[in-house]
């Protein structure tokens, strides 16, 4: 497996699933580079859904299903 880092872009695959986690819709993505990553502050007196987000650089996106 290649990871991407910031200097070194790598291809990769974003899936969606379904509620039963069969694939929805998927995108492959070519030289790909994370240029922020974040996260919603979590609070252990709640149960709510913990979010992250990441914002991706590529060269190009094409759906694949």
């Amino acid at each position: 497996r290649q990871m991407c880092i910031r200097d070194r872009p790598c291809n990769m695959t974003v899936t969606l699933l379904d509620e039963k986690n069969k694939i929805a819709a998927s995108w492959i993505c070519t030289r790909v580079i994370p240029v922020k990553w974040s996260m919603a502050p979590l609070n252990a007196s709640e149960s709510k859904i913990a979010i992250e987000t990441i914002t991706l650089k590529y060269e190009e996106i094409r759906r694949s299903k």
